[in-house]
Order: structure tokens, then C-alpha cells, then sequence
């Protein structure tokens, strides 16, 4: 959707010194994707991958008979923080939840709870997850059996609505901690927060800038390399940002901006669709989206403007203007094998 472009003014200069001189001062020193988890529990807390096993069903089960019952892929991440344990279980806190259900191309978001504990070993991951554009709806797995595997501390588990009984939903999710070589660094530059009327509608604009940083990660499992014909769909994870004040000019006095998303490309298209899920200052999650828009075709930078009502007249935007950061893990983009192996250090 086309929408009107805010006039470069001298005003739009001084906004943007201010957060080059704010993200010096907000920066971290060092890569915090590489630190490692020191959590105790049965598994890593931090942050986890939905592998290429994971699936989205739809359909007709047992004991109702239908032919209709839908299979698509499932990719994504989310975050597991440890909370206070209870009956004898570990309880794990789901956070920053963002997946993709191909095919359908639905966008999933959510948060929950996992515990596991017991003799034998039992689990138990229950989500209130938004499907597309679907109301929230509550997913349970009920408490089962934690089957044996090879790839520990790998997860395995199914999260339905109506324990598979006649219509259904079923997210079958098999997910590994992530490692921080498969994340990019990113810092966000020139970017702003911009709220007034866009698109049909004049009305003025008013703009902040938007500082911080966000991270990057491949979710289908094909490296990093984005070939001349394959769209390639990737994770934004551990977005942390600020919204300052102009007057002020530091991070600790601005609006925080925590959350995660979804990124696609098709270099066959030359497009790109940018879609992430905010809590701003505490309030939300709210979901912002891109829509389907030009791509540079580079991995190195991510700008997109992203709206929370598809630049329809009123609106709130974050103008995103990501660069990836020397110090990435990711110093090309390449493709790479899965670095993921039993002994690598998670990502807290």
C-alpha cells in the first residue's frame, strides 16, 4: 500500500544526530547473543528454533470422518524463562513467541507455559497463541510422557485445542535451543517511531528516533544464502530498543520497545515483508506490519516502515532501519551447515 513519505526538514537532521549520539551510549559492549545460559533446570532457558520437523495440522480427527486434513510446515522461535517451580515440576515461562506457518502463511504469536518434571519424566507446554487473524484461542498439550531422543536437550511435543477430537488444530513442535552462531547482530541507526496520518489522509507527523538493537536468524534450515529464485524467511529475535525524547537524548529516559517478528525476501520478486510484535513500555504485544514492499536484496541492512493498521489514515510506525553490525557471527552470507550440535552454547 502506497502511503506519503514524511518531507526531509531540518528537524528530521537534528532527530537522527541524536540517536547516532543515543546508540553509542546504548550499544552494548559486547555481543549479547553469545553469552552463555547459567540457568539450572532441565533444559537451557533462553532462546529456542523450531526445527524442520515441527508441523501445523488442520482437520478432521478421530472419531469423526472427513477427507479434509491440511499439513504445512511450521517454522519459528520462541523464549523460555525459568519461573517459580511447582509440585515437584520445573516451570518455564514461553515468551516472544513468533511463528510461520507456511503454506497458509499465517502469522502465529503468543505466550504460555512449559513444565516438565516427575519420575517417570513428564511435560507439559499450554499456550494462548493467535493464529493469523484468528481471536487468541487456548493450546494444550495435557501432561505426557518426555520421549527419548538423540539431538537432548532437544523438545518434542503436541499443543491442540480439543485434544485432537473430531475438528481441530494441532502444532506438532519439535524445538532445540538456539546457538549464537546462527544469530546476526543488528543495530538499529537511523530509525524512528512516527505517528500521525498516512497514506489518503493529511494530517501531520510526528517522529521520534528509535534506537537499539535486534537479532537475525534463519528459520527454514537452508544456511544463509538467498538464492536468484528462493525466498528464504527468517526470525527476529531479542528486539531491544528505545523511543527517546529529542529533548533528553538517552536511552535510559526513553520508551522501551521490547519483542521479536518474522522476516521474509525473494530475491526472485525483489520484495520483502517485515512483521513484528511489540511491547511498548509494557503494554501489548502489538503486531506491526510491513506489507509486501521493495527489497535492496541485501542481508547486510533491513529497512521497512511497519504499521499497526496498514498506513490506513491514523497511524502509529516504526520506520525500521537495521545494519548488521561488524561483530556478527554472521560475517557473510554464505551458505552454512547447522551449527547446532549437543556441547554448543545456547543463547540466553
Amino acid at each position: 500500500m502506497l502511503r506519503r513519505r514524511l518531507p526531509f526538514t531540518r528537524r528530521h537532521v537534528a532527530f537522527l544526530f541524536v540517536a547516532l549520539l543515543a546508540f553509542a551510549f546504548f550499544a552494548p559492549g559486547r555481543d549479547v547473543f553469545a553469552q552463555p545460559d547459567t540457568a539450572a533446570g532441565p533444559v537451557p532457558a533462553g532462546l529456542w528454533k523450531l526445527t524442520p520437523a515441527s508441523n501445523f495440522v488442520e482437520g478432521c480427527f478421530d472419531p469423526c470422518m472427513c477427507p479434509v486434513l491440511f499439513h504445512e510446515a511450521l517454522f519459528g522461535t520462541l523464549r523460555m524463562t525459568p519461573a517459580p517451580a511447582d509440585a515437584g515440576f520445573a516451570v518455564y515461562d514461553v515468551t516472544d513467541l513468533n511463528w510461520l506457518v507456511k503454506g497458509f502463511e499465517y502469522w502465529v504469536t503468543g505466550s504460555g507455559t512449559y513444565r516438565i518434571g516427575g519420575q517417570p519424566l513428564m511435560h507439559r507446554l499450554t499456550l494462548d497463541l493467535k493464529v493469523g487473524d484468528r481471536v487468541v484461542e487456548h493450546y494444550d498439550s495435557g501432561l505426557t510422557p518426555v520421549g527419548a531422543s538423540t539431538n537432548a536437550p532437544e523438545i518434542t511435543i503436541g499443543i491442540s485445542k480439543n485434544n485432537l477430537v473430531c475438528h481441530d488444530t494441532l502444532f506438532s513442535v519439535t524445538m532445540r535451543p538456539l546457538v549464537a552462531q546462527e544469530i546476526a547482530t543488528y543495530g538499529l541507526r537511523q530509525s524512528r517511531y512516527e505517528e500521525g496520518c498516512f497514506g489518503p489522509c493529511d494530517c501531520a507527523v510526528r517522529a521520534w528516533p528509535f534506537i537499539g538493537r535486534l537479532g537475525l536468524v534463519r528459520l527454514d534450515g537452508n544456511g544463509w544464502g538467498v538464492g536468484a529464485s528462493t525466498p528464504a524467511d527468517f526470525g527476529i529475535v531479542d528486539l531491544r530498543g528505545s523511543v527517546l525524547d529529542p529533548a533528553t537524548a538517552t536511552a535510559n529516559s526513553g520508551r522501551p520497545v521490547l519483542g521479536g517478528g518474522l522476516y521474509h525476501v525473494d530475491a526472485a520478486t525483489g520484495r520483502q515483508q517485515l512483521r513484528l510484535d511489540l511491547l511498548e513500555n509494557g503494554a501489548g504485544p502489538t503486531r506491526f506490519d510491513s506489507g509486501e514492499v521493495a527489497w535492496g536484496g541485501d542481508l547486510k541492512r533491513i529497512d521497512a516502515d511497519v504499521a499497526a493498521n496498514g498506513f490506513a489514515c491514523n497511524d502509529r510506525v516504526y520506520a525500521i532501519d537495521a545494519r548488521r553490525k561488524p561483530r556478527s557471527d554472521l560475517a557473510t552470507e554464505s551458505i552454512r551447515p547447522d551449527p547446532y550440535h549437543p556441547g554448543a552454547i545456547p543463547v540466553p
